[in-house]
């Protein structure tokens, strides 16, 4: 049985035992392969994300020069075709010392993308499965919250933008907030290694920003812990521990990115205009039930503020009801703690919209080095599927109480489709085309202006968010149906549980997309630089970064740490 620091006599006298870890990972396992098996195991190099992204653009040409390089014998510490020259080992995106980047000198570059991609995902379900069950909550719970974890919009949506450093660093965080959870049950030991395990390969896997975030959140979540604790001084000394060691471990990464942002754009911090930059919009609250509100960047391009794989906060309709219910109804301890995390992290995500973000910005080391608050809504959606697990296992333990759960769904089922028929039927054309142009001219978009003030994509775009609030109405009425069977037959709770994992799976199948990379254009430009050798440089403002596969010398790059 797994380890649960915080199951209840209660739990015990009741049969509530967790699911064997071992049994947990097999159905993560399972979800994560019916995401992605097509792209793991069906012929042909479709890539994982976008084209025209981080992928397209970087990593697959980083990761390419980092597989040829070591299997000539030569760990690539630096990058002689971009920027005249530039750090590469130290550029810490290429993520040299990662352990699971092992998969790229087994499998083929196409491949082993799609294969770490999966793997995190499901790294980020399991890790926020132990998190979750050591609360001692229902299996049934801890798992479907895992599944929420894993595909909602502030981590699965990453996926479309390429971001492969952020997956792989996001993915451990669940267990850095484990091992905090373990150090406060005096798990101290066995916790610090875990939690040094956490750091160490967050800092490995390539995205500091996210490292940085996690511990910002890792203290926030340990001073509220700390309030109720009574050996307070061995839980810092753990954090202190598990943080120092995990640095230590890290430190040939730390050390050499720390030398090459010395000599980068950002060496002395960014301005706060820049900093304030990818702040989560208030109107993008609605994206917790609507996620393609503002387009969904397939059929709709997005109009909204800044781009969606960073500003949506979707975890499923039937999540956020679980979660609001777990909020307000749960008896397992921790709630209060889980939901003040939700709130904080919210308001972290909400950059400059609020004065703390500027705050933080003046008196925080570090914090003036990053642009992009909104990623603290990754870590609120954490403390969302907490609360989620502790709305199911209420359902679970306690079907009747579907009827205090009824009263509150209902009637929010009614005013989403009131509010979508308003939009479809009775709103005006020209106010709709107005608020377009309102979210245009903040300066914050990347939807061209001639897009945005088109009548008919403010048409077409005001139909689309209509109907994704009547298909969030149609999901609640749905889960309000289950609620009902539940009380009158004990184990349709269960459909509830289910509800929730298709819902949130079918949002993100339908976010995932894949691209074919041009083999043959690379090819075509290697062979072209071959014939002509010599000691000079090259311009491409279109896909700089190709210079690593075609070896030629290019004067730019695409690259966040440019020298």
């Amino acid at each position: 049985m797994a380890w649960n620091p915080f199951l209840t006599s209660e739990d015990s006298a009741t049969g509530l035992q967790s699911l064997s870890r071992g049994r947990a990972a097999l159905v993560l396992a399972a979800v994560t392969l019916a995401m992605f098996a097509d792209v793991l195991f069906w012929p042909g190099e479709r890539i994982l994300s976008q084209a025209g992204t981080d992928i397209s653009h970087q990593f697959l040409y980083w990761r390419q020069f980092a597989v040829d390089q070591i299997r000539s014998g030569n760990l690539p510490l630096w990058n002689p075709h971009l920027f005249s020259g530039a750090p590469f080992f130290g550029g810490v995106q290429s993520a040299l010392l990662y352990p699971p980047h092992l998969l790229f000198l087994i499998l083929p570059l196409g491949k082993a993308i799609n294969a770490v991609v999966a793997l995190h995902v499901f790294l980020l379900g399991f890790f926020l499965y132990l998190w979750i069950s050591s609360r001692g909550l229902h299996p049934a719970a801890c798992l479907s919250a895992a599944v929420l974890g894993m595909f909602c919009g502030p981590a699965f949506l990453h996926i479309y933008a390429g971001h492969l450093p952020n997956l792989c660093t996001m993915a451990w965080a669940p267990l850095v907030f484990f091992a905090l959870d373990g150090m406060v049950e005096r798990q101290w030991a066995p916790s610090c290694l875990i939690g040094s395990l956490a750091v160490s390969m967050q800092i490995y896997a390539g995205h500091p920003q996210y490292v940085y975030y996690t511990g910002i959140a890792a203290a926030a979540y340990l001073a509220l812990r700390l309030i109720r604790s009574d050996s307070r001084l061995k839980v810092l000394a753990g954090f202190a521990v598990s943080y120092a060691v995990g640095t230590a471990l890290g430190a040939v990464q730390i050390l050499s990115g720390m030398d090459a942002a010395a000599e980068s754009v950002r060496s002395l911090g960014v301005s706060y205009t820049f900093a304030s930059s990818f702040s989560l919009p208030p109107e993008n609250l609605i994206t917790l039930v609507a996620p393609s509100f503002f387009g969904d960047m397939t059929n709709l391009p997005y109009w909204g503020r800044c781009y969606l794989w960073e500003m949506s906060l979707f975890f499923g309709v039937t999540g956020l009801t679980l979660a609001l219910f777990g909020a307000l109804q749960s008896d397992r301890p921790g709630r209060r703690t889980a939901a003040a995390m939700v709130l904080l992290l919210a308001v972290l995500a909400l950059g400059a919209h609020t004065p703390i973000h500027r705050l933080l910005y003046d008196i925080l080391p570090g914090f003036d080095k990053f642009r992009g608050a909104s990623k603290f809504a990754f870590f609120a959606s954490l403390f969302a599927c907490m609360l989620a697990a502790m709305g199911m296992d209420r359902l679970i333990r306690f079907p009747e109480s579907a009827r205090s759960l009824l009263r509150g769904v209902l009637p929010a089922a009614a005013v989403l489709a009131l509010g979508g028929l308003f939009l479809l039927l009775a709103l005006p054309q020209e106010l709709w085309t107005k608020a377009i142009a309102a979210v245009s001219s903040t300066g914050e978009t990347y939807l061209p202006e001639q897009v945005s003030l088109d009548p008919l994509f403010a048409s077409s775009a005001r139909q689309f968010s209509a109907l994704g609030l009547l298909f969030a109405s149609a999901v609640a009425l749905l889960a309000a149906l289950l609620l009902k069977a539940t009380l009158r037959k004990r184990n349709a709770v269960y459909l509830v549980v289910l509800l929730a994992c298709l819902e949130i799976f079918v949002f993100a199948r339908a976010m995932r997309t894949t691209f074919v990379p041009d083999r043959a254009g690379l090819q075509n430009l290697a062979t072209f630089f071959a014939a002509r050798p010599g000691d000079y440089r090259i311009l491409n403002p279109f896909e700089p970064n190709s210079a690593l596969s075609t070896g030629a010398r290019d004067i730019w790059g695409y690259d966040p740490g440019v020298p």
